[in-house]
């Protein structure tokens, strides 16, 4: 498919649901093109380009926190073709229709969204926790901006986490008896800590049986 033809893809959209509802469109390079679509045409613009030009795979659903709203960005793809539609989400009113129905992939995509930056997906038949532990708190979502590490442990922990709590917390934070309860947020760091060591000691084995070469 030439950029030609995947900039006449992007006219047909506007054409098909009008300029009021799809704007700010790009074709940056060829196999790529972004649109700005209005979050009440959602559905329409997905189900449009499934049914006239085939996108019939969504890579993922990623989120961003814009200050003065949300932006959700849905990667459709057609045959290496990457249209990526952007849909801004008011603060007040942090949700969009559900496409699952129509594009099956997006079903753990919504519900990551959901858990991560708080933008609800309505019509998902079972939006879920899917990353965030069951016990974290409602109401704190990680990836909006109002949040930082420390805020975010102070929450989630009750305590304080700067960089002098958190080296002398390493090894006690960790080494609770199995049966003690032990938070969400906990168990995301000692994923993240453990994963680290994880990587270190497999560079250091490999440069340690290396053969020694004099000269």
């Amino acid at each position: 498919m030439s950029i030609e033809e995947q900039i006449r893809v992007v006219q047909d959209l506007v054409n098909e649901l009008g300029e009021d509802s799809v704007y700010d469109t790009k074709n940056p390079r060829l196999y790529k093109a972004f649109a700005t679509v209005k979050r009440e045409k959602l559905r329409d613009a997905v189900k449009y380009l499934k049914e006239s030009h085939d996108f019939v795979h969504i890579v993922t659903i990623t989120g961003v926190d814009m200050k003065d709203r949300y932006e959700l960005v849905y990667h459709l793809r057609s045959e290496g073709f990457n249209m990526n539609l952007k849909v801004p989400v008011p603060k007040d009113d942090p949700k969009v229709p559900s496409i699952m129905d129509i594009l099956n992939g997006a079903v753990l995509y919504e519900r990551e969204v959901n858990d991560l930056l708080g933008v609800f997906p309505e019509g998902h038949p079972d939006p879920k926790r899917l990353i965030l532990a069951y016990d974290w708190p409602e109401g704190v979502y990680p990836l909006r901006k109002e949040w930082d590490i420390q805020t975010l442990r102070e929450k989630v922990d009750g305590k304080k986490w700067g960089k002098d709590q958190l080296h002398s917390s390493r090894l006690t934070s960790f080494s609770r008896r199995s049966d003690h309860p032990v938070s969400g947020f906990e168990r995301m760091t000692k994923w993240r800590l453990e994963t680290r060591s994880s990587s270190r000691r497999d560079r250091t084995s490999r440069i340690s049986s290396r053969p020694y070469r004099l000269g």
